[in-house]
């Protein structure tokens, strides 16, 4: 409101200004220069500091809010999609076995996650990006219970077979040996904004409440515990929660190992080549990098307990570079082999045959995707890209 009243002020300053400057001689002010010259002055000064930067402070305070605000509703309609979750038990927030969490959370029961393990199944729909504790229960009685800052990640890990014959933690041999048949997985999906001491704080009351069971398969009785058969030490379990939700972790599950890490986005794209949205997608999602690799936000201790990469970065750069090539050959499509006419320009020396649709989208400079549908019959026959070239795959 003030700045609106002070810049109301300096536009009556201006008006002045400007009506004096607009014939020559004297106009308004009588001749008084001085008062000319202080009405200039206080115009600038008004304008600028009585309303631009007041102005632009309120801006900056405004965006700030919506940008949290906008987080919030992200978060709130994570948190409440979440709810529409159905499994063959019904979910709902009612304890059981007298449990008394520290900390509010929604509970879900899903029966045979195995089965429910992929994308769209029904641990995706409550634990993508849910922070919380998860609590496996088998049809023999044992019980193990663990937590992490992505419910999904973390809990689609225990499937992969190669992961399971590392055989690094109790629960690891129990599954690989019996399967996953029968087993019920409980989720405590706690608030988006939960802190990692807060999730800690939940795994370690059913961490409590469950240790003593004679079959359960946790072998310490500490939340971030390394699945020995000794506590973790003071020192380490302060550096994983510091590193928690900080670097990139990136596994590769045939040697069920840890092979990178990095401290950020930037750095991981840097040295991965990887595209943003594949990185976001393998984060969020759980997706298989490369059909190999687990990309995760917190060490996963079911597969590799020390905290320090396997691989030099180096050796992990020659590592990723090995699969992009033994992916495309297995995975790519196959090169289709084209004519390319200019019919407005016969004798252009970009008309001829290609090899693939890369090498002539890097002649012409445009983008592969944009090319493909005249390539693939998609387009009606004799359709012409950008209306001047003719596309004629031979390879049919």
């Amino acid at each position: 409101m003030f700045s609106i009243f002070a810049g109301m002020i300096g536009t009556a300053f201006s008006l002045l200004i400007r009506l004096e400057l607009s014939a020559p001689g004297v106009q308004f002010l009588a001749g008084d220069h001085q008062l000319f010259n202080v009405i200039i002055s206080a115009h600038a000064l008004i304008m600028i500091f009585f309303m631009v930067i007041i102005v632009k402070t309120d801006l900056d305070i405004f965006k700030y809010n919506i940008v949290n605000f906008s987080n919030t509703l992200i978060n709130f309609k994570n948190w409440s999609a979440r709810k529409g979750v159905t499994s063959t038990i019904p979910s709902n927030n009612n304890n059981s076995n007298n449990e008394n969490p520290p900390f509010p959370s929604e509970k879900y029961l899903i029966v045979d996650p195995h089965e429910n393990r992929f994308s769209g199944g029904l641990i995706a729909k409550a634990a993508t990006l849910a922070k919380g504790v998860y609590i496996f229960e088998t049809p023999s009685g044992h019980t193990y219970v663990g937590s992490s800052i992505n419910l999904f990640v973390r809990v689609t890990s225990y499937f992969y077979n190669s992961i399971l014959k590392s055989g690094t933690r109790a629960v690891l041999v129990y599954f690989f040996k019996h399967g996953f048949e029968g087993v019920v997985l409980t989720l405590y999906v706690m608030n988006p904004n939960s802190s990692i001491e807060q999730i800690l704080i939940m795994e370690q009351y059913f961490l409590d409440h469950y240790f003593n069971h004679p079959l359960n398969l946790n072998t310490d009785n500490i939340a971030s515990g390394s699945g020995k058969h000794y506590p973790m030490s003071e020192t380490a379990k302060q550096r994983l929660r510091k590193q928690r939700g900080i670097a990139f972790f990136i596994y590769d599950i045939t040697t069920a190992s840890l092979v990178g890490m990095f401290d950020s986005k930037t750095h991981a794209k840097m040295h991965m080549s990887i595209d943003h949205r594949t990185l976001d997608d393998c984060l969020t999602n759980g997706t298989l990098y490369l059909g190999r690799f687990i990309i995760s936000l917190e060490i996963m201790t079911e597969l590799h307990h020390s905290f320090e990469p396997s691989l030099s970065l180096t050796e992990f750069k020659d590592l990723i570079n090995y699969v992009k090539v033994e992916y495309r050959i297995t995975n790519q499509p196959v090169r289709k082999q084209f004519t390319a006419l200019n019919v407005k320009n016969p004798s252009s020396p970009l008309c001829g045959t290609y090899n693939s649709i890369g090498e002539f989208a890097r002649k012409i400079n445009v983008d592969r995707g944009s090319i493909r549908p005249y390539i693939n019959g998609e387009k009606p026959a004799g359709s012409l890209y950008k209306n001047e070239w003719l596309l004629s795959s031979i390879n049919e």
